[in-house]
């Protein structure tokens, strides 16, 4: 269903109806994170939000990257789906931001590092931190767990 808004010009044009929230179950493997990025680049754009793909690609990346590497424990937690480890990336609008969440089969929480100058990993958090309006995470009743993030939408000027 379909809602009438103005068109450049002033004449009414029917603006389809875009889903405020959009979720992708993926596999606890190295390349579900470049899924992400592709995920999270179409949820974005379909959503007119051009501005945040950069962002929102980053840490959607990070994010179910430290779920793979740290929040999959290969096994399924009591209430999560059996079989191989999985996680879930979903992306909500809300009025004034986007919340991207990561839901893995783990109830270890997410660890804040600070890593050696010359470590090459251990600064995802770190960078979604810098990115983000605001993050955390939570443990679901399932036995799982939700890291989520918060990125703001720019007003309009």
């Amino acid at each position: 269903m379909g809602r009438m808004a103005l068109a450049p010009g002033g004449m009414a044009a029917d603006v389809a109806r875009v889903p405020e929230a959009c979720q992708v179950s993926l596999a606890a493997e190295p390349a579900s994170a470049r899924a992400a990025r592709r995920f999270t680049t179409t949820t974005l754009l379909s959503w007119g939000l051009d501005g945040l793909v950069q962002d929102g690609m980053t840490i959607a990346s990070e994010l179910v990257t430290n779920a793979i590497m740290h929040g999959a424990d290969g096994y399924a937690a009591p209430g999560c789906p059996a079989g191989p480890a999985w996680i879930e990336l979903a992306w909500q609008r809300r009025a004034t931001a986007v919340v991207c969440t990561v839901i893995d089969t783990s109830t270890r929480p997410p660890v804040l590092d600070l890593p050696r100058l010359d470590a090459d990993c251990g600064r995802g958090l770190q960078i979604v931190g810098l990115l983000a309006a605001a993050w955390g995470w939570a443990l679901l009743g399932t036995g799982c767990k939700a890291v989520w993030a918060e990125l703001r939408i720019p007003a309009c000027g």
